[in-house]
């Protein structure tokens, strides 16, 4: 691989930018919801179909496009897939069609894998010592991404309509695959495996490293508690006793900021070596999270504040299992990528559609206790589990995969 500026702090600025532009485009639904729901004459209750649906695509793209980074350039990758983003996103700016808008969301899920192709290729041009901080700039510049798409859907929709965000988000894209092509550095992958070889690979690395499958599944869990959060939470509250607009549940989505900080502290933890104390920190919170949630359901400070410790807790989570997985085999960074996020968007897709069938059958009290049940199956999975992963990471060297 050509030399990369591996201290490049305008690199890490530029991958975290893209990182936060390619995965807002998944989550400008979710204030907009309740408002597109209307205009396309869809019961409120079911709407977040549409979550389920970016996020299967998100996972699709993981599998199939994803490991393709270990073999063709990332620039290029990342250049593209912003391009064909911002033109799905100029469609659905502009069908009037439901069945048409739900396959321009699916199609932007999948090629939204530019975010984590934008991860990937902070680790490559970071040094080991550094790994954890450089994956956990860019990290937070995509979770600055999610939270902030909630804000400005939400503020854009209410001034000029919903279609508006997706005209706004796809101009932004184009502008921002032009600056990629041109000052992201150039990258020669050494892998000249075949894409079939690519794909069976990145199975593979997942069967024979037992340290990516644990943190998967805990990506996995996480991944779900914060799609049961969202999922339901723009129909909730666009109802009584709150019946907030799109820019007032947009503007809670800032209150999730604090799991910006928390990808920082973890990306920091790790690289001390303090992983073992990160994940159950993280997992406390979020439980902790969701019981508040149950008990003070009917309170929008409360609400408010769940969001920010939630984010917080799963952040946590996210950071530290990115920052350990990428030292499993640095030349297999997009196939690790390929195996911990496919994982991690399946989790995420069964919790946003178990949250639309809870929210539909038992309200929102349904939904908090779904939130409560998963958090606890991730503080069992790191109990039962935590002395032989403990072992793993102190054993692991950086270009030494862990095997079973």
């Amino acid at each position: 691989m050509a030399k990369l500026e591996s201290d490049s702090k305008f690199t890490l600025y530029l991958l975290a930018v893209i990182a936060g532009v390619s995965v807002a485009n998944t989550y400008y639904l979710q204030p907009l919801l309740y408002v597109i729901s209307r205009s396309f004459s869809r019961d409120p209750n079911t709407i977040g179909t549409l979550v389920t649906l970016a996020q299967v695509g998100y996972a699709l793209g993981l599998a199939t496009l994803v490991p393709l980074a270990d073999r063709i350039s990332k620039r290029t990758i990342i250049s593209l897939g912003l391009a064909i983003a911002a033109i799905i996103s100029m469609f659905q700016s502009l069908t009037n069609n439901f069945i048409l808008f739900e396959v321009a969301v699916f199609l932007v899920g999948t090629v939204s894998i530019v975010a984590q192709v934008a991860v990937a290729f902070s680790a490559t041009v970071s040094t080991h010592e550094g790994r954890g901080s450089a994956v956990s700039k860019v990290m937070a510049g995509l979770l600055s991404g999610i939270l902030l798409a909630r804000t400005a859907a939400g503020v854009i929709a209410e001034v000029a309509g919903y279609k508006t965000v997706y005209l706004s988000a796809a101009i932004v894209g184009m502008a921002l695959a032009i600056v990629a092509w041109l000052k992201l550095p150039s990258d020669q992958p050494r892998h000249t495996l075949s894409y079939p070889k690519l794909l069976s690979s990145t199975a593979k690395t997942f069967l024979h490293s037992k340290l990516l499958r644990r943190r998967a599944y805990f990506g996995a869990l996480g991944f779900a508690g914060f799609s049961i959060f969202w999922t339901v939470l723009a129909p909730y509250l666009s109802i009584a006793p709150f019946n907030l607009n799109t820019v007032e549940i947009g503007f809670i989505g800032i209150a999730g900021l604090a799991g910006v900080a928390a990808a920082r502290v973890a990306g920091w933890a790790v690289d001390k070596g303090y992983a073992r104390i990160s994940t159950p920190g993280s997992w406390a919170i979020i439980a902790g999270s969701f019981i508040a949630l149950y008990l003070a359901r009917h309170s929008l400070l409360a609400i408010v504040i769940v969001a920010a410790t939630l984010d917080l807790g799963i952040q946590g989570i996210h950071i530290t299992n990115q920052s350990i997985i990428y030292r499993i085999s640095p030349d297999a960074q997009a196939r690790i990528t390929t195996a911990y996020m496919g994982i991690y968007f399946i989790g995420g897709a069964i919790g946003s559609a178990l949250a639309t069938v809870t929210y539909a059958n038992f309200q929102y009290a349904g939904t908090a206790l779904l939130g409560v049940g998963v958090s606890f199956l991730g503080i069992l999975l790191w109990f039962f589990g935590r002395k032989k992963e403990a072992a793993l990471i102190q054993k692991m060297g950086d270009r030494q995969p862990d095997h079973d």
